[in-house]
């Protein structure tokens, strides 16, 4: 009868770690084919895993990103107290969102979006063991939103000279219309228009 149980208790535990390996494989399956940035770290930052969209973002090899603190691959850019405010979110369970600039291998800047989330042992809902962080690359969003503010800055500046020809005209118009005769009054409103 021990037996039977050992047997039993021992199949249980083969089916259950068969269930636990294959969800592990479908969730490593997702996270690397995602195509957002997701990078592991443990409590103090190192990076512990680290997606391919990770190494498309930043430039480079996995075996430079992993081992090493997170907020070296983004502090080059952005200041320091970024990593702080971060970190102090999810020290106390919170969730937390910014932006910023990290500098590829190539040396060119790239802008993310980043989430960070506190990860948690499983049942252990007390005290973090690491943290999930997601960066979606917005370097596009931003060079458009630069490219429109030059546009508006430059029909800004190029109306301003349009505008003040014909505001001047038009005072001059209404200082001086009694004693202007048609034609000249035509000819203003000529140039106005």
């Amino acid at each position: 009868e021990i037996q039977q149980r050992a047997a039993g208790l021992e199949e249980r535990v083969i089916a259950r770690t068969r269930e636990l390996q294959d969800e592990r494989d479908r969730t490593r399956a997702i996270l690397e084919t995602l195509g957002e940035s997701v990078v592991v770290t443990d409590p103090e930052g190192q990076v512990l895993f680290a997606n391919p969209a990770t190494v498309d973002l930043t430039g480079l090899p996995r075996a430079d990103i992993l081992g090493r603190p997170l907020w070296r691959m983004w502090m080059i850019e952005s200041p320091p107290v970024v990593w702080h405010e971060a970190r102090a979110a999810l020290a106390v369970g919170q969730r937390w969102r910014g932006e910023i600039t990290g500098r590829r291998s190539d040396g060119a800047a790239y802008y993310a979006a980043l989430t960070g989330v506190p990860l948690y042992e499983a049942g252990f809902d007390s005290a973090s063991v690491g943290a999930v962080w997601v960066q979606r690359d917005i370097t596009p969003l931003r060079e458009a939103a630069h490219v429109k503010e030059s546009f508006v800055a430059n029909v800004s500046h190029e109306l301003r000279t349009p505008i003040s020809i014909i505001s001047l005209t038009a005072d001059n118009l209404n200082a001086f219309y009694d004693q202007l005769n048609d034609r000249e009054r035509q000819e203003l409103l000529d140039d106005i228009g």
